[in-house]
């Protein structure tokens, strides 16, 4: 009964948006002539760019404003995630072996955390490796938020410079450095989000989030423009750092204050 009351509903709708938004990422590859050809195919894929963003601070929301957090408690959430993952591929390889005889395995685990693994099927599970890793990180991240908050601003900060300042550079050439680096492992921009997602469910947020309810009407219209503006940007981008995956954007400072406005809004 005391999970129900506690329980956020705003953000299982802010999950179920980002769960559609995957959906045009994946329905709809940009490089494809049928989306470069047509706004209306690349405007739904772009609009799935805040996707990945509102997962990650969708789960440290909570998770880095437990009244405690134990690497015990960390573990276990890592098993479950790896449950997942490993039972999924393993179904799959079973299922495979039967009818060609090959076991793939190891080859799709390996190609569920690095993208480009010939014949691979399982590459959008990156999220979930990214995911583990910041849990792994999160009792830093935890004690930081709850034991020094102006500490855990200053992060914040420097952190959202590091991303702005990256976002900028791919701008003057330097977007196939970027691309260089595997999902995964782009720490930066995952670290980024589950920050300002552990900074919008702690209680020194809650006068913003007040303030953010007192003028509900005004900052939903304002975040309505700003995602319009998400999805002009990106599809204008493309052209100027020569990448056109949605990925490129997630260190946007366009995309990480709509992100923002976004949780904080399905968050009151």
């Amino acid at each position: 009964m005391s999970n129900r009351k506690h329980r956020n509903y705003g953000l299982d709708l802010a999950k179920i948006l980002a769960c559609i938004l995957v959906l045009c990422l994946h329905s709809l590859r940009p490089t494809s002539s049928i989306v470069k050809s047509s706004i209306v195919n690349l405007s739904v894929y772009y609009a799935g760019s805040i996707a990945i963003p509102i997962f990650f601070m969708a789960s440290s929301y909570f998770v880095l404003n437990k009244r405690t957090i134990s690497y015990f408690y960390v573990m276990k959430r890592v098993g479950d995630i790896l449950f997942i993952i490993i039972g999924w591929i393993l179904i799959y390889s079973i299922i495979h072996l039967c009818i060609t005889h090959n076991f793939v395995f190891f080859e799709e685990l390996k190609g569920s955390a690095f993208v480009g693994i010939p014949n691979q099927h399982f590459y959008h599970f990156w999220f979930f490796w990214a995911l583990i890793m910041m849990l792994v990180l999160s009792p830093l991240q935890w004690y930081l938020l709850q034991k020094n908050f102006v500490g855990y601003l200053i992060l914040t900060g420097i952190v959202t410079l590091i991303c702005i300042g990256i976002d900028i550079s791919m701008h003057f050439g330097n977007s196939s450095n970027i691309q260089n680096i595997p999902q995964v492992f782009r720490l930066y921009l995952y670290i980024e989000y589950y920050l300002l997602g552990g900074l919008i469910g702690n209680r020194h947020f809650e006068k913003i989030k007040k303030i953010c309810k007192q003028h509900f009407e005004i900052i939903s219209i304002v975040t309505i423009i700003l995602y319009v503006a998400v999805v002009a940007y990106s599809t204008w981008n493309r052209n100027i750092i020569h990448w056109p995956y949605a990925e490129a954007n997630y260190g946007n400072a366009l995309i990480i204050f709509t992100s923002v406005l976004i949780l904080i809004i399905f968050s009151i």
